[in-house]
């Protein structure tokens, strides 16, 4: 695991902080991901729903994961999107999602994973599908927050794929983003962060 981490003035947000730290993360992203190789990807689950009414379900159903986040307030990357619906028991439904997005919206991205039950994957290398669907339909027990999905996604980690979350809560000194991978993936990127750093 390599981590980027900004201590937070007393008077700067959290999110300043967390957009600060994602910048230089994505500046050290950039150097060991080629343009033409590698993608970034939003994956997300929305809150489930147990035994839900039909006004309730009607809603989810039409709203779905992405545009749930947006109602609530969250700011989403630009990219190409794509939902799925969790059913994981007859009385739990759930969506998820995943977004495709530019290094130029890591810092969006991140702040969706410190506030949301999210995650960003990526890979360095070939762009190698990553099996998102298969990935969230596949999650038994249904991740209750954004740490066991990140478990999960970890559990996935081969080749080139690593995962990025970003972290900070309330009033925290330390805000910053985690990045979990191989151990060559890992060695770029400190190499590269030690340089910059």
């Amino acid at each position: 695991m390599a981590s980027v981490d900004v201590r937070r003035q007393a008077d700067e947000s959290i999110g300043s902080a967390a957009a600060a730290a994602a910048a230089i993360l994505g500046d050290a992203l950039s150097e060991i991901m080629r343009p033409d190789q590698g993608k970034l990807s939003l994956v997300a689950l929305g809150q489930p729903l147990t035994r839900p009414n039909r006004v309730t379900a009607y809603n989810a159903e039409r709203d779905k994961l992405w545009a749930a986040f947006e109602k609530a307030g969250v700011v989403l990357p630009h990219g190409n999107s794509a939902e799925v619906g969790v059913t994981h028991s007859d009385d739990v439904r759930q969506f998820g999602g995943v977004i495709e997005f530019a290094m130029t919206d890591l810092s969006v991205a991140l702040e969706v994973t410190r506030r949301e039950n999210a995650v960003c994957i990526g890979r360095i290398g070939e762009p190698d599908d990553f099996g998102w669907e298969r990935f969230l339909l596949s999650l038994e027990p249904i991740p209750k927050d954004s740490v066991e999905l990140l478990r999960a996604a970890v559990r996935q980690i081969a080749g080139g794929l690593f995962v990025v979350r970003s972290f900070g809560q309330f009033d925290d000194v330390l805000v910053g983003a985690e990045v979990f991978a191989e151990n060559s993936v890992i060695d770029q990127l400190e190499a590269v962060l030690a340089v910059t750093g």
